[in-house]
């Protein structure tokens, strides 16, 4: 009996624009996941939030962060991606992030860090203290090379700023 599952993937490194069938239950998972990998462009971690001002203020005034997208365009945003240096993270509101019919999952721990590299830690620490923001760990040496801090975003997320030690 053959399969009646077919999926269209991009055909990338191909002369053609067609999409390349793949019958899914015949192909390999390492083939499909390669395929897949190879389409993906870009990956924007989005961080789900309570309060979009609060953490706008925090990824964009506090951090450096720069708006280069806004949904909606004008009035009070639901999704905001940011440049934070070479690299892009996207701050989403939690009333408009979820599918239709998805739960709210209980929390527990941290399911995410973010990892921001600044030029002095300690400069940063009491910065960001002076304005109300927790310091969770204080700076300190750690033995992969690097000074190292841990603060919390307006929803409580870890946000672990580094520098090198020979920076400070």
């Amino acid at each position: 009996m053959k399969c009646s599952h077919v999926l269209f993937l991009p055909c990338v490194g191909h002369r053609s624009d067609r999409p390349k069938s793949v019958d899914p239950c015949e192909a390999t998972l390492a083939g499909v996941i390669k395929l897949l990998m190879v389409a993906a462009s870009r990956l924007i971690p989005v961080l789900i939030v309570d309060s979009m001002g609060a953490s706008l203020r925090f990824y964009s005034k506090i951090l450096g962060g720069v708006v280069v997208y806004q949904h909606p365009t004008f009035g009070d945003p639901a999704y905001v991606t940011l440049r934070v240096g070479r690299f892009e993270m996207a701050l989403s509101h939690i009333d408009s992030s979820l599918p239709v019919n998805v739960p709210l999952r209980p929390v527990s721990g941290h399911r995410i860090q973010l990892c921001v590299n600044v030029d002095s830690v300690d400069e940063t620490v009491k910065v960001l203290a002076s304005i109300g923001i927790k310091t969770v760990m204080e700076p300190s040496d750690q033995p992969r090379g690097e000074r190292a801090a841990y603060v919390e975003d307006p929803d409580g997320n870890l946000v672990l700023l580094v520098a090198p030690l020979w920076s400070q």
